[in-house]
């Protein structure tokens, strides 16, 4: 099963797949159960076009069987959950960017790009992503964990925060260990691993500096 994102459907697909977001949970259907909710087509799921349904406030079509990502990791395929949090965020951003920034007034979408544009003075607005970077710091064959006081029970995990502006990727791994466990890291001891979408954030390895 794959996920390829999308921006507007080419057509001739056989199946729709609605993902209803209601809140910042989903709830995926054969059909649209939301009349009043605004709909994104967000890309196709094995031939299988997905749409993005941002549920007004207050309504839930799902009467209340709607997942949030955390819960729905694991219940469906790797595929479907990068597609649910694709629709997550352009609900999200949309609901956020239904006004320009600069002036107020009622933003329109763009029909060639994912982009809301005010009439009024031009201000464009993308989708929003924040870079995060997410990191193992180890010694030998021992590896830094903490927990979170989010955490929903007695778990442990690596360090991750994100990246504040001007830095570089490593420069906020260095920060992010410092702030979160007051270890420093030496500079030339985080090394990248791999990158992802921001549901889960690029990922480097990092070793304590020799002087920690």
């Amino acid at each position: 099963m794959s996920f390829t994102p999308g921006f507007r459907p080419h057509g001739g697909a056989a199946e729709r797949r609605y993902i209803h977001v209601v809140g910042a949970k989903v709830f995926v259907a054969a059909r649209n159960e939301s009349a009043e909710g605004s709909t994104h087509f967000i890309g196709n799921l094995d031939g299988a076009e997905l749409w993005c349904v941002d549920v007004p406030a207050g309504d839930d079509p799902s009467d209340g069987a709607a997942v949030d990502l955390y819960s729905y990791f694991g219940r469906a395929s790797e595929a479907e959950w990068i597609a649910a949090g694709r629709a997550v965020q352009i609900a999200e951003w949309s609901r956020t960017h239904r006004f320009c920034g600069r002036c107020g007034t009622a933003n329109e979408a763009q029909p060639h790009e994912r982009a809301m544009r005010c009439p009024a003075c031009g201000l464009l607005a993308y989708p929003r992503l924040a870079p995060a970077v997410i990191t193992l710091v180890t010694r030998g064959d021992e590896a830094l964990l903490a927990q979170g006081v989010q955490f929903r029970g007695p778990m442990y995990s690596c360090l991750a925060g994100f990246v504040e502006p001007g830095e570089s990727l490593e420069d906020a791994v260095r920060r992010e260990v410092a702030e979160e466990v007051g270890v420093i890291v030496g500079a030339r001891s985080s090394t990248p691993t791999g990158s992802a979408a921001p549901r889960c954030p690029p990922c480097r390895r990092a070793s304590p500096s020799p002087a920690s």
